[in-house]
């Protein structure tokens, strides 16, 4: 029987080119990704479960709500209000057990436990570099913990036929901690099947060319201990940018506009005591975030105008960009016809103006 979920509706518009931009609008940075991601993992949680019983069934209900709660999201491009997906289908936290609940919640807890979807399953690591690199790192911490207790790595240690209660606990809260799912679910199986097949396989990728970094930057040099300095403010933002996530995520949208303009403002003014000069500070940064393959957004977050100010000055302040026309197009989109200017854009002293 095919899935009919009760739909809201929204309001009745004739359509025109102003809705259609700003359905396309509404749609960025919605949690169609999220709720998917979530749906996705409790199939993994599925798998674990026999046919027939009031876990399985239960999680069979939970997958045919979300593929509604993920319609209402797709249909907030239209102006819908998404109702929010149960926390505790997905968040550890609104399960966890703290000590002074009545038994009856307790219990209700510990149920809801078994059926939390809270990890992305195994062969996610194939979707998400962080989340390869997440896994890939406490595997190895996991190894050398194990080969300093026990003398053995997790792989021996599973393998060991006769464990004591340490080695048994030990592996047991692995398991638990593990911030995957590996479930015997279908996705996985393949996963594994496809690793097993290949494995003895080397696969040389050629390296990308270095990006040419110079082309954001200045002649402006500047002494080793600003560097230093500059590098003790991103190791904070690393790691404040995590909670700041955490901060974020049960927040609306104009909420997290604000929560995030406040963030990058507060490391703005930390980075201007730092280094006052931008261009200077602009060329730190990007020293130091382009010489890996960690994320740039930091160098984004606090220079970014004075890279775009440093792009158009090598391009003699010109910038290119389509308008619409009557006639003598450059090319045709969309129905309409549009041809390519050059427009001169000078620096101001809060961005850019014409």
């Amino acid at each position: 029987m095919p899935i009919i979920c009760e739909q809201k509706s929204a309001e009745k518009k004739e359509i025109k080119e102003n809705l259609l931009r700003q359905a396309n609008k509404n749609g960025f940075d919605n949690e169609v990704g999220g709720v998917t991601n979530r749906c996705t993992g409790m199939f993994d949680i599925l798998a674990t479960f026999e046919k027939g019983t009031k876990e399985y069934n239960e999680m069979e209900y939970r997958i045919i709500c979300m593929q509604g709660y993920q319609q209402e999201v797709i249909d907030s491009v239209k102006g819908v209000v998404a109702k929010e997906v149960p926390k505790h289908w997905y968040d550890y936290n609104a399960v966890k057990i703290n000590g002074n609940e009545s038994e009856e919640t307790k219990q209700w807890k510990l149920k809801q436990q078994k059926l939390l979807s809270n990890k992305k399953p195994y062969f996610f690591i194939y979707n998400y570099k962080q989340t390869m690199n997440t896994y890939k790192k406490y595997l190895k911490d996991s190894d050398t913990s194990a080969l300093i207790k026990f003398g053995m790595t997790i792989d021996e240690l599973k393998n060991k036929v006769n464990k004591t209660e340490e080695e048994i606990e030990f592996i047991t809260y692995f398991d638990l901690l593990m911030p995957i799912s590996t479930s015997n679910s279908t996705m996985n199986r393949i996963a594994w099947a496809l690793e097993n097949k290949f494995k003895d396989i080397n696969i040389l990728i050629e390296s990308e060319k270095d990006f040419d970094t110079s082309i954001m930057k200045t002649n402006h040099t500047y002494p080793k201990d600003k560097y230093i300095q500059i590098e003790e403010l991103y190791k904070q933002y690393k790691t404040d940018v995590s909670q700041h996530i955490i901060t974020c995520k049960n927040k609306n949208l104009n909420e997290k506009k604000e929560l995030r303009t406040t963030f990058i403002n507060r490391f703005r003014e930390k980075a201007s005591k730092i280094c006052s000069n931008k261009y200077v500070l602009c060329n730190i940064l990007i020293d130091m975030c382009y010489s890996n393959k960690e994320s740039k957004q930091f160098v984004w977050d606090i220079c970014g105008s004075t890279i775009v100010n440093n792009l158009l000055k090598k391009h003699g302040n010109i910038i290119r960009y389509p308008i619409i026309v009557e006639d003598k197009e450059d090319f045709i989109w969309n129905g309409h016809k549009y041809k390519i200017i050059e427009r001169n854009i000078e620096e101001g002293c809060d961005g850019f103006k014409c």
